[in-house]
């Protein structure tokens, strides 16, 4: 697969060792994703929030020793054990505190499946694994693009990567947010209250996102400087696309905002839509089509267009969808009567 994405060729060996470890504790990554998504349906905010600073603190004391001892496997050594310490944490608190989830003697036949539950699961879940097949194919495609163009623009694009991941933190905790409150009031059926969750979740991610943005472009280059080389033109290629792309995390928090507002009512087949015509086509094109006239430049751009598509897309359907007269994810109506769906 590495060979595939056109992966220069002194990094195959300790690429494959890396994944080989990370695919290992994936188990243990999945548990850690349901959980706090579990701890957030039942109104606790605070203990995923714990688990996340005891996740972090663990990778970044743990990670450089074990690199050390190990090599690059040991990046994801640190990685397990922080999803592991994560995961006992939030199972020991919830025991602990004695929460609805904590399951002993004849509640454990709970854990034994059933149709009636599983359907709504697997309704939802569905689209949205087709939704992370299709963002994970796009991804590795736009990779394979980035290979082809030399080692500099590939630890430059990482090096960015890392920095982006800071960006992405607001709108991913704001978007489980509001889809739990969305989640909540639609059950409710307030929907008075919906509206002015998702602008209420626009707004906060408008500020720190923007912030975080505003942070980085400032001092981009010592920031780069963290995870490359001094001297390495890697920084000043790195700098060039974050100029590039920066701010569109702005636009995508946006759009991932308004898409856990419209999930929280069953609406997954749009979205999916949207995600395949920005991520993959339009990507794609614009990456594959400009590549002789802009080179690399064309790949940002294509990152940029499926940005600004995507939150455009998402805000319209928000607005004009038929989202609000959905069925519920248990099958029942999750609008009233004589609602028209629009906001």
């Amino acid at each position: 697969m590495l060979k595939l994405l056109a992966t220069p060729d002194q990094v195959i060996g300790p690429a494959t060792a890396y994944m080989r470890v990370i695919c290992l504790g994936l188990p243990v990554s999945l548990v850690n994703m349901l959980l706090p998504s579990l701890l957030r349906g039942i109104g606790d905010a605070v203990s995923p929030l714990r688990a996340t600073a005891l996740n972090v603190a663990v990778g970044t004391f743990s990670c450089p020793l074990l690199i050390n001892a190990m090599g690059i496997e040991g990046a994801g050594v640190a990685a397990l054990l922080a999803n592991v310490s994560s995961v006992a944490y939030q199972l020991m608190h919830v025991y602990r505190t004695d929460m609805a989830m904590a399951l002993r003697g004849p509640d454990l036949s709970l854990l034994k499946p059933d149709w009636g539950h599983a359907r709504p699961l697997l309704t939802l879940g569905f689209p949205m694994g087709i939704s992370m097949i299709v963002m994970g194919v796009s991804q590795m495609g736009m990779i394979g693009l980035i290979n082809r163009e030399g080692m500099n623009t590939v630890a430059a694009y990482g090096a960015i990567g890392q920095l982006w991941g800071f960006l992405q933190m607001p709108a991913v905790a704001v978007g489980s947010a509001v889809s739990a409150m969305a989640a909540q009031n639609i059950g409710a059926g307030r929907w008075d209250r919906i509206d002015r969750t998702a602008w209420g979740g626009i707004g906060i991610n408008l500020l720190m996102t923007g912030s975080l943005v505003l942070l980085i472009t400032l001092f981009q280059r010592p920031l780069l400087g963290l995870f490359l080389p001094v001297g390495s033109p890697a920084i000043e290629i790195g700098a060039h696309i974050n100029l590039i792309l920066g701010w569109t995390h702005v636009f995508l928090g946006v759009s991932t905002i308004v898409t856990s507002i419209v999930r929280a009512n069953g609406a997954m087949f749009w979205p999916l839509v949207n995600l395949f015509c920005s991520a993959v086509l339009l990507r794609f094109s614009i990456g594959l089509l400009g590549h002789p006239y802009w080179g690399a430049d064309a790949i940002w751009a294509s990152f940029g267009a499926h940005a600004l598509v995507s939150t455009l897309w998402s805000l319209a359907y928000y607005r004009w969808g038929r989202w609000r007269e959905a069925k519920g994810p248990m099958g029942g109506r999750s609008v009233p009567p004589g609602e028209t769906g629009l906001a």
